[in-house]
């Protein structure tokens, strides 16, 4: 496996074990204010969705002798995914203990307007797609990219139905 892969798969493991950790420390103080968690949210498409791409990464990198693409291609999209898990990270700390990889209903707290989200409504959903892109581009593995795009789109057009309800009420 190549020095590159393997240290960017710790990174995406450690991280996502990270971010479980947080949600669910966060689930339980929200539950705990009065939050009802949305159960039908979609969250095993997006769990489906992240495991095909870890698993992608490793059997498009097995298949392959080299990075198919050239040197500064890779470093380019290496920065933007760089760039992504910040836009990530500044979501998550501007959402603080509300942030949360499952829906919560929280009645009569306002949706957070500020950091990335003055910007777009859903900036972390767009740091993921970003993300889910540009690290398999940074690789050198357009496969994993190419294929788990339209996935995660899929996924996440439930996923933001569900919340577009939740943040406007018309599924309380």
């Amino acid at each position: 496996m190549r020095p590159e892969l393997l240290l960017a798969l710790v990174y995406v493991l450690v991280w996502r074990v990270v971010e479980l950790a947080l949600s669910a420390r966060n689930r339980r103080k929200i539950l705990g204010r009065g939050g009802r968690l949305v159960e039908q949210d979609g969250m095993g498409g997006i769990v489906l969705v992240h495991s095909l791409w870890i698993l992608g990464l490793i059997l498009e990198a097995a298949l392959q002798e080299h990075p198919v693409f050239p040197r500064g291609l890779r470093m380019a999209a290496a920065s933007i995914y760089v760039l992504s898990e910040l836009v990530r990270i500044a979501c998550i700390w501007t959402l603080g203990e509300r942030w949360n990889v499952r829906v919560i209903l929280l009645p009569g707290v306002a949706p957070v307007a500020g950091g990335p989200y003055r910007w777009l409504k859903h900036p972390n959903y767009a740091a993921v797609v970003v993300g889910l892109v540009a690290l398999p581009l940074a690789l050198g593995l357009p496969w994993t990219a190419l294929l788990v795009l339209p996935l995660k789109l899929l996924a996440l057009r439930k996923r933001l139905r569900v919340e577009n309800e939740a943040l406007t009420g018309s599924n309380a």
